[in-house]
């Protein structure tokens, strides 16, 4: 049985800031049961956002967003096939590096985008 994602996973590694949207972790629990994935990136504090991606500032402050590290290409297929059966209409690939990054901001539209190696969004 797989683990159970809690709030401290999606901690901001500098103080452990941890508000995260009870509905990101509904759905990555969700994710879980069928494929193994782990957060590398979930809450964000103010001084851990940096002016290189203020596109990202907004989300992770308010923990609505999260990258998690799925382990090969068709597991990453089969992954955002279940964010998206779950609702989750922001999604970014990145094959380079092994993750799938989601938000779940609403004002914004929905769109699928991916990385090129030196993880600036394309798309």
């Amino acid at each position: 049985m797989r683990k159970i994602l809690t709030a401290e996973d999606f901690e901001c590694p500098c103080c452990r800031f941890s508000n995260v949207d009870e509905r990101i972790m509904e759905i990555l629990n969700k994710v879980n049961v069928f494929y193994p994935i782990e957060i590398v990136k979930g809450c964000r504090c103010s001084s851990r956002t940096t002016p290189e991606s203020p596109h990202y500032a907004d989300d992770e402050i308010k923990c609505i967003a999260a990258h998690i590290k799925v382990k090969n290409c068709p597991l990453r297929f089969r992954v955002v096939e279940k964010l998206i059966e779950y609702g989750v209409r922001r999604i970014g690939v990145d094959h380079y590096r092994g993750y799938v990054h989601l938000d779940l901001m609403s004002k914004k539209h929905p769109a699928l985008w991916g990385y090129n190696p030196s993880g600036q969004v394309m798309g």
